[in-house]
């Protein structure tokens, strides 16, 4: 992933190359450069230029959310009451009042299914339509995610910003968590670039590790910021001596013109005022980014919207990758309480704003996790992975809103009817974007790999 790290620059007088790569843009990920080619032009699926992403790893509850169960026993239904919505018959949890006016705007696959219970495989399926490897112990993303493969299919909307960014905190101690959300085969030009919010504030006192989220009162961004004695003069410098120095060590050129390509976009993200604008949220007003709520979801869905706005085509919110907090094994009435109205919250204002901005006929918000939850509540009062019946909610970019699609049993464990696969669901945002489902990449090897293991786009949704 790209990450920006100037502050290791100033170190002393002494120039490395290789140092200043490393201090510029850290890459990860192989250094091999798949070939590609635009989206299908016969392909006419497309109407959205962007894709904004809130990603619930850990798997949020289907019970909890979307597909409230009244009428199942108590020890399946759960704590809350579900509430009536702006769409005349559609319930939703009690905890997501703010959702409920907008569900007009948004459709709800409420039988996302597939068969694997396994946090590391199901996101591998979920960001990548490819089922992955199970042990987390030995991880390895061996798919590109979907993000990458629309930077490699389409690239950016504007020049000098990124395709694809991720936005996350470091995880606590389960790096599985950002993996799944990388490049593979396709190099490390398609790695996201990655922003990671500060962790700046006082954290408010409480129980759970859930508190930590409300100790965000302002959303730094150190990873696009000069220091204060490196002026964008200085900097020009140095980027102009690396190319002399580069010019002498060519002696690897595919390799090295991959590194090109990442200090290039380093530097464009740097120098171009357009591309700083869009990650500076002090040119909000307070207004909004108060009805965002501020903590580090709000202003990260805040930052989506910018960066939509300003021409990034793939954009990912990863609400899990620092709190947990949606792998509800244990107290979940707690939890849920204290989250969901920070998650109504940043959602509703990012509809609302898409919207006002004239925006949302244009991008497409997929909001997601690995898998859904148990049927029955189990004895620690939560509830644990299960693969075969989750949800999904989807808007913009002409889904007609209002939609559900799918409905699970009387235990909300199972789909009656309209299963979607991860692939079914992958398969209608590449249509959305007019990028050909079935079109196959290279992999390092030159094999030519199918976007999708298998997948169709889902009849309700794309008209």
């Amino acid at each position: 992933m790209i990450e920006l790290k100037l502050s290791r620059v100033n170190q002393g007088s002494r120039v490395n190359r290789r140092g200043f790569l490393s201090a510029t843009c850290r890459v990860a990920g192989p250094l091999s450069l798949a070939g590609s080619r635009p989206a299908n032009a016969d392909h006419d699926g497309g109407r959205a230029k962007s894709v904004i992403q809130v990603w619930l790893g850990g798997g949020p509850s289907q019970y909890e959310t979307y597909d409230p169960k009244p009428d199942a026993p108590a020890e399946i239904r759960g704590p809350f009451r579900p509430i009536s919505t702006c769409v005349s018959g559609l319930h939703i949890c009690e905890l997501l009042p703010r959702q409920a006016q907008l569900m007009d705007r948004l459709a709800c696959i409420r039988t996302l299914s597939h068969e694997n219970n396994n946090h590391h495989a199901a996101m591998h399926w979920m960001q990548t339509g490819h089922y992955g490897p199970p042990d987390k112990t030995k991880p390895e993303q061996t798919r590109p995610s979907i993000g990458s493969v629309v930077s490699a299919l389409t690239g950016a909307t504007a020049s000098r910003l990124p395709a694809y960014v991720h936005l996350a905190n470091d995880p606590l101690g389960e790096p599985t968590l950002l993996l799944n959300f990388g490049s593979a085969y396709l190099g490390a030009k398609h790695e996201p670039f990655r922003i990671k919010p500060a962790r700046i504030g006082e954290v408010q006192a409480g129980e759970g590790y859930l508190d930590d989220l409300t100790g965000r009162p302002q959303f730094d961004l150190p990873a696009v910021d000069l220091l204060e004695n490196v002026s964008l003069d200085r900097l020009e410098s140095r980027a102009e001596l690396m190319r002399q120095l580069d010019s002498g060590l060519r002696e690897t050129e595919a390799r090295l013109s991959v590194y090109d390509d990442q200090r290039r976009q380093a530097l464009d993200m740097l120098v171009s005022p357009r591309a700083r604008s869009a990650f500076d949220l002090s040119q909000e007003n307070p207004a909004t980014r108060e009805r965002y709520g501020r903590n580090m979801w709000g202003q990260a869905a805040l930052l989506c919207r910018r960066l939509v706005e300003s021409g990034v085509r793939f954009v990912t919110l990863n609400t899990d990758a620092y709190s947990l907090a949606w792998d509800s094994h244990k107290a979940l009435e707690r939890d849920y309480r204290q989250m969901m109205p920070w998650y109504d919250r940043f959602l509703t204002a990012l509809v609302e704003d898409l919207i006002s901005c004239g925006l949302y006929d244009q991008v497409l918000l997929v909001v997601a996790g690995e898998f859904g939850r148990t049927a029955r509540i189990n004895g620690n009062a939560g509830r644990d992975h299960w693969g075969p019946a989750g949800v999904v909610l989807i808007g913009g970019a002409g889904i007609p809103g209002g939609c559900v699609v799918g409905a699970t049993n009387d235990r909300g464990d199972a789909p009656l009817a309209s299963p979607v696969s991860p692939g079914d669901l992958w398969a209608t945002v590449y249509h959305k974007l007019g990028i050909d489902p079935h079109h196959m990449l290279p992999d390092e090897l030159g094999r030519p790999i199918p976007l999708l293991a298998r997948g169709e786009p889902v009849r309700e949704l794309i008209g």
